[in-house]
């Protein structure tokens, strides 16, 4: 009973610590918000009020990280910042507000298009298979995409981590969708859903991508495939 008693205590101190250190960082920001208020440029500010919108994630303030994101996700879409558009957006996802699923689409549009740290596209890839129900193919597509994702951007140690790390979710996302298990089995598997070609399983992101934003879309993706550069 003491041990119980004592590990209820610790918790609730080590609780009470993280957030006296959130408050701190939270200040922080706020004093170099106000500091830079006049001389800072419109995407210095932005990146500052991001960091600011994740501690506030942290202290469970989803009103004023829904606010602070939307705001500052145009600015970065604007001015080509397509890491914090893409954290801005993973941002509006966890406030488990109305544009929720929409934001987590375009999070993920932006993350295969563009050159955003492969560690990113994962995680968000990973949250499109959260999302997905065990049986529907979606999974399987978003696990094959991250794969490929982190074999095109990543290199050296982060490579092999990330690779080891989506091959696993590949396998997870196997056991789950048809109850398969082996590396013989699984290249079967994807062999008949299509994933070994990119010519077949990225149209399928895509569509998979259409169909969770709708017609909710923050920006043009007309006018920014256009500006991407030609090869």
């Amino acid at each position: 009973m003491e041990a119980k008693l004592l590990d209820r205590v610790n918790a609730s101190r080590d609780e009470r610590s993280t957030q006296a250190s959130l408050e701190r960082r939270l200040h922080e920001l706020n004093q170099d918000l106000a500091e830079l208020a006049h001389t800072a440029t419109a995407v210095e500010r932005a990146h500052l009020e991001l960091q600011k919108a994740w501690v506030l994630l942290e202290l469970d303030d989803r009103k004023q990280v829904l606010e602070l994101a939307r705001a500052v996700f145009d600015i970065f879409i604007e001015n080509e910042q397509w890491q914090s558009a893409v954290e801005a957006s993973e941002l509006v996802y966890h406030c488990d507000c109305d544009d929720s699923v929409a934001a987590l689409g375009m999070a993920c549009w932006l993350a295969i298009t563009y050159p955003v740290e492969p560690s990113t596209s994962l995680r968000i890839l990973h949250h499109i298979i959260d999302e997905t129900p065990d049986h529907s193919d979606g999974a399987a597509i978003a696990a094959v995409v991250a794969h490929y994702v982190v074999d095109l951007r990543a290199v050296g140690k982060e490579k092999e981590s990330l690779g080891f790390l989506s091959q696993q979710t590949i396998a997870a996302v196997a056991r789950r969708h048809r109850n398969i298990e082996g590396q013989e089995n699984i290249n079967i598997w994807m062999e008949l859903l299509g994933l070994k070609d990119p010519d077949e399983f990225m149209p399928a992101m895509a569509k998979i991508i259409d169909t969770i934003v709708a017609d909710r879309w923050w920006f043009d993706r007309d006018r920014l495939r256009a500006r991407l550069p030609t090869v």
